[in-house]
């Protein structure tokens, strides 16, 4: 399957938790049931956790040459996840999926991703088909329109985050 837009696959693996915490199995050959490993090859894993409510990370994308497409697991806490395409940044182009436990977003190098957390103790696993290059990462500002999606609580975000040039209007 290649994947040219972002896919959510819901409950693509089993999390499995009790009062100790969650164990989240993941046999690595069914990757190809969700996207085509010979247009996604793994180069890099980056682990998120995230332990407040109300914390939003994003916009973020890597662009040319070194572009990055993710697969995004969500392993424990639930997000609200933004995705954008670079080429055409208007709220009206911003997707948002509900992840939870078990789930898979598949991310392609073409769109900034970030995402609110709905709950504590928030943890993702990314895999990226392309390093982390500092030339050629950025972001989009998407203070004000995430902001609606946190009710009357405020945002925990960083200094990088507000501060990106680019910006989605509500």
């Amino acid at each position: 399957m290649i994947l040219e837009a972002p896919k959510l696959f819901k409950k693509a693996f089993t999390h499995f938790s009790d009062d100790r915490g969650f164990l989240n199995p993941l046999d690595l050959k069914v990757l190809p049931d969700f996207i085509s490993l010979d247009r996604f090859l793994p180069a890099m894993q980056l682990l998120s956790f995230s332990k407040s409510k109300n914390t939003f990370r994003g916009l973020h994308y890597q662009s040319a040459p070194h572009e990055q497409s993710k697969l995004i697991f969500i392993h424990s806490g639930e997000i609200l996840d933004f995705i954008v395409p670079v080429d055409d940044v208007r709220a009206s182009r911003v997707q948002t999926f509900d992840l939870q436990p078990g789930d898979l977003l598949f991310v392609p190098s073409s769109y900034a991703h970030g995402f609110l957390t709905k709950t504590t103790d928030v943890c993702l696993q990314y895999i990226m088909d392309a390093r982390f290059n500092a030339d050629s990462y950025s972001g989009i500002d998407a203070i004000d329109f995430v902001s609606q999606f946190a009710g009357r609580e405020k945002l925990i975000v960083s200094d990088k985050d507000k501060n990106f040039k680019l910006k989605i209007n509500v």
